[in-house]
C-alpha cells in the first residue's frame, strides 16, 4: 500500500516527540507523568490554529490530490492521571476542483472530534477517537450553492499526537480518515476523505 506524504509527516512528528523526550531524559530533565495521587481530575482548555491537507478518493470527478485549507478550534479536555477525554469544536475550509470542467468548490467544515486521551508523560498526549463533521456551506467560485454534490455530514476516525510545550503552547499532528460516503450525486460509487492536520495552540487553563 502506498503511503501518502502527509502520513509520513505524522509518523515523523511522533518520532520527533519520542526523540525529544529521550533528549530531555538524557539531560536529566524531569518527565512528569500523570500517574499521581490527585483525587480531582485536571481540566485543560485551549485554542488552536493550523491547516489540514485533505484528499478525496473514490469514483469522483473532483481532483484526487491533497488540498490544504486553514483551521481554527477550541479544545476542552478532562483527565485524571494518564487518562482522559477531549471534545473540540473546529472550523475549517477545503477546496476541490472538477477534473473535467475546472469548477472550483469551497466546503466549510464544522468538526466535532470526541477523543480518548492518553498522557504517558506530561509533555505528550496521544489522541484516538471519532469525529463528526457538518458542511454548512458548499459554494463554487461565484458563491453559488453547490451542496447538492456532497453529503451534508461525515464521520471520521482520528489518531494523533500533541506536544505540551513551555509558555502554555501546544503543537500537534493528526491523521483523519473519513469512514462514511459523502457522495450525494446520482453518480455511482463512494467518496471518502483522507486528511492530515497540523496545528499550534495556546492553553488558557491547565
Amino acid at each position: 500500500m502506498q503511503k501518502h506524504p502527509n502520513m509520513k509527516r505524522i509518523i515523523s512528528f511522533v518520532t520527533c516527540m519520542v526523540a525529544l523526550c529521550g533528549h530531555w531524559r538524557a539531560e536529566g530533565r524531569e518527565l512528569r507523568t500523570y500517574n499521581t495521587n490527585d483525587i480531582l481530575p485536571k481540566v485543560t482548555m485551549s485554542v488552536k490554529v493550523g491547516l489540514q491537507a485533505q484528499y478525496l478518493s473514490g469514483n469522483t470527478l473532483w481532483n484526487k490530490t491533497y488540498n490544504t485549507g486553514p483551521l481554527a478550534g477550541l479544545c476542552f479536555s478532562v483527565h485524571r492521571n494518564m487518562f482522559g477525554g477531549r471534545v473540540e469544536a473546529n472550523g475549517r475550509s477545503i477546496k476541490y476542483s472538477h477534473d473535467t470542467y475546472g469548477t472550483e468548490v469551497n466546503i466549510v467544515n464544522l468538526d466535532i472530534p470526541v477523543l480518548f486521551e492518553f498522557r504517558p508523560i506530561k509533555e505528550l498526549a496521544i489522541l484516538v477517537g471519532g469525529q463528526g463533521s457538518l458542511f454548512p456551506r458548499v459554494q463554487d467560485r461565484s458563491g453559488k450553492d453547490v451542496s447538492r454534490f456532497f453529503s451534508s455530514q461525515e464521520a471520521s476516525f482520528v489518531i494523533g499526537a500533541e506536544g505540551i510545550l513551555p509558555l502554555r503552547l501546544i503543537a500537534g499532528a493528526r491523521f483523519i480518515k473519513g469512514i462514511t460516503d459523502i457522495n450525494d450525486t446520482s453518480r455511482p460509487g463512494t467518496w471518502t476523505t483522507t486528511g492530515a492536520q497540523f496545528y499550534v495552540g495556546y492553553r488558557f487553563v491547565d
